[in-house]
């Protein structure tokens, strides 16, 4: 048996292409003002701000990737670059010894002191400079939103999924 699915209607799919669309150019532009004005990789970034972040400037690698939206492996290879700089260093994990942890170093700390005035520039300039304080609280809420619904039905396809399996 298959399921039927009707189209988006032309206002969902407007909805979800410029949702896409801006998306995408709002990322690019900020990985493009990093890797020109401050040597750094978006993805480099969000790991060094992840970690300056945790407790002890230290996460535990499953946890890391969890928190920067990266799969294990990639990662792993963002870990294994910044490391090569001597911006983080890895460490065996104490209560797991198949774990590991990321921990940021003060040369990583120094780094994203220094990206750091470029990249709150970049999202000033295209994000929220672009908004209302009010339309930054309505995209606010809008993203909780939809953050609580992808939970919600990833989480109830993990159970039904568990249950049959």
């Amino acid at each position: 048996m298959s399921l039927v699915h009707p189209a988006l209607t032309p206002h969902e799919q407007r909805a979800w292409r410029t949702y896409r669309e801006a998306s995408r150019l709002l990322m690019e532009y900020v990985d493009r003002r990093l890797r020109h004005e401050a040597r750094i990789r978006s993805a480099h970034h969000t790991v060094l701000v992840e970690l300056s972040e945790a407790p002890g400037r230290r996460l535990r690698m499953t946890e890391l990737a969890a928190c920067a939206q990266m799969s294990p492996s990639g990662l792993s290879h963002v870990v294994d670059r910044l490391q090569s700089f001597g911006w983080v260093r890895r460490e065996a994990c104490a209560t797991d010894r198949r774990g590991q942890v990321a921990v940021l170093t003060d040369g990583g700390l120094d780094a994203l002191a220094r990206a750091e005035p470029v990249h709150i520039d970049a999202i000033r300039r295209v994000f929220c400079g672009r908004l209302t304080a009010e339309q930054q609280r309505e995209l606010w809420a809008i993203m909780e939103e939809l953050g609580r619904g992808v939970r919600s039905v990833t989480a109830a396809t993990t159970a039904a999924a568990t249950e049959g399996g």
